[in-house]
């Protein structure tokens, strides 16, 4: 059993499923309005989003599995020399079990077989928990930026690897 499985069109309906299960579960605490927050979910975690996300030959999304039981999922997106890490999300039942520190081992596998020179990621700078798990993962800051998608929720720290 792999604990990482590419995922393709067939499992689009899951992935968006996944997508809003997890996001609610890890960020909705960090919403000040819920309407906003519901926008951004039927916007972002959209079947159809998804579905031309992977249709996109230079994003993939892989599902995390726990005993052929899908618990979180990831996304990359390959852009010139560089891997964008774009998503990271787990159920809540599985955080704590050393997944991401697994997904994160393979996706820099990717990013060495693909002949990449870096990992990036954006992440929320008040997501202090975030932050301190991409550092000892070998992360580091190199910038901040807007956080166009809800600037109440703070900027967001530019990170690679």
């Amino acid at each position: 059993m792999n604990l990482f499985r590419k995922a393709n069109l067939n499992d689009v309906a899951l992935l968006s499923f996944l997508a809003k299960e997890t996001y609610i579960q890890a960020f909705a605490h960090t919403w000040p309005d819920q309407q906003g927050l519901a926008n951004y979910i039927d916007k972002s975690f959209a079947t159809g989003v998804i579905a031309d996300q992977l249709a996109d030959p230079d994003t993939e999304f892989y599902l995390v599995q726990l005993a052929d039981e899908p618990v979180g999922y990831f996304k990359f997106t390959v852009d010139n020399d560089t891997l964008f890490l774009s998503k990271m999300y787990f159920l809540q039942k599985v955080v704590g079990q050393r997944l991401g520190t697994q997904c994160i081992a393979f996706i820099d596998s990717v990013r060495q077989q693909l002949n990449l020179s870096e990992i990036r990621l954006e992440v929320l700078a008040s997501n202090e928990k975030g932050i301190r798990f991409y550092q000892r993962n070998g992360f580091q800051e190199i910038g901040q930026k807007e956080n166009y998608g809800d600037k109440s929720r703070g900027n967001l720290l530019i990170m690679k690897k």
